[in-house]
């Protein structure tokens, strides 16, 4: 990787964070179902998940009631050419539930789910990205999301980068890392490959929602900000996709330019989609956030608060900000963003918002790998 993938990003970052960019997809794919990875004969509470259960029905003590957030106004919003199926993603079928960054907290997803009593057959589920890293099990949640096939739909977080970044051997796995079960798996090259064809930006014209993993800049509307993952996702669904992973990390340009060219302008991109949380009312990036205790026009603000945001106009999901609700930034539904990271890997909460009836459901995260689990 390029010298500023190992520049000093602050004592908050760590190997993942400063590799903390880019995504990838391939909207015209989605992965069939793969009945040789789904049991739909178990007779278990998550009988029709096709995964063993411990036999342990959730707790409710340990999950909030779930709440309701004000309905959403109606908006305008650009269409999408190029996502395919509509209707397989739409609200005829079942429910359609957005969650948060899994990184590999398998048996705790699947507690949300039965929660939920999520159906494969009728229902979908979104993801912010970050599927994999720092939980027990991210094979096993890897494998899972990849059987859904057309039920599942996510985009590309920095964990999910890494461990790409990790596998074309562009980056090496920190202490902390948990992405060794994937990395030896013996079907490690089908599960890579999926995952390189993952969207950076999923946009869905029915339910009128947008989903990233982090941000957007405060130039770009949907029409841009689509067009300008296209770029990267291009590149990661290319075979020579590794020259890519060594030139991303969160370096400079900071700010945006139309005129911006080569890995400059494919670095800024990605650290946008999956790093950024900060900027000022230019644009201009603050990927740590040491901007914000400034004065005046420099200091920098949640991105989804710069004032003339271009993209203020669509609902937008994304994950990415675990700490943000402890920052004070609440009721942001408001905004028109929907932020679903809380933590689950810090043994914080798993959050599903049902999209069709704007209802929020949590439960409380327990980190613990369960025996089934590792295989």
């Amino acid at each position: 990787m390029n010298e500023a993938m190992t520049q000093d990003t602050g004592p908050d970052l760590d190997t993942a964070q400063i590799f903390d960019t880019a995504q990838l997809t391939d909207k015209n794919k989605v992965i069939g179902l793969n009945t040789e990875d789904v049991d739909p004969v178990a007779a278990s509470p998550g009988h029709r998940l096709g995964v063993p259960w411990d036999g342990e029905h959730p707790n409710l003590n340990d999950h909030p009631d779930q709440t309701d957030s004000p309905k959403r106004s109606d908006h305008p919003h650009h269409s999408e050419p190029n996502h395919p199926e509509p209707d397989l993603l739409g609200t005829d079928a079942g429910a359609t539930y957005a969650i948060g960054d899994v990184q590999g907290c398998f048996d705790d997803l699947l507690r949300l789910l039965d929660r939920l009593d999520f159906d494969p057959a009728v229902d979908h589920l979104w993801f912010t990205g970050d599927l994999v890293n720092r939980g027990p099990n991210s094979l096993g949640l890897l494998r899972f999301v990849r059987s859904l096939g057309p039920a599942a739909v996510t985009v590309l977080g920095n964990h999910d980068l890494y461990l790409l970044a990790a596998a074309a051997g562009a980056w090496s796995a920190g202490r902390k890392d948990t992405l060794g079960g994937i990395l030896d798996a013996p079907d490690r090259e089908e599960l890579l490959f999926w995952l390189r064809h993952q969207p950076l930006l999923w946009h869905d014209e029915q339910l009128n929602f947008v989903m990233i993993h982090a941000g957007l800049p405060p130039q770009w509307d949907l029409a841009t900000a689509k067009a300008r993952a296209a770029e990267i996702e291009s590149l990661l669904q290319n075979p020579s996709h590794a020259e890519l992973l060594r030139e991303l990390g969160p370096g400079k340009p900071w700010r945006w330019r139309d005129d911006l060219q080569g890995w400059d302008r494919l670095r800024y991109i990605a650290n946008c989609f999956t790093q950024l949380r900060w900027c000022d009312a230019a644009g201009r990036l603050d990927l740590t956030g040491e901007r914000r205790r400034l004065k005046g026009a420099k200091r920098s603000l949640p991105w989804f608060l710069v004032p003339g945001r271009a993209s203020a106009t669509v609902p937008i999901l994304f994950g990415h900000w675990a700490r943000l609700e402890r920052e004070g930034y609440k009721r942001l539904d408001r905004q028109l963003v929907h932020p679903l990271d809380t933590g689950c890997a810090n043994r914080g909460h798993f959050t599903a918002l049902h999209l069709e009836k704007g209802r929020y459901t949590r439960v409380r995260c327990r980190n613990e790998a369960l025996p089934w689990a590792e295989a």
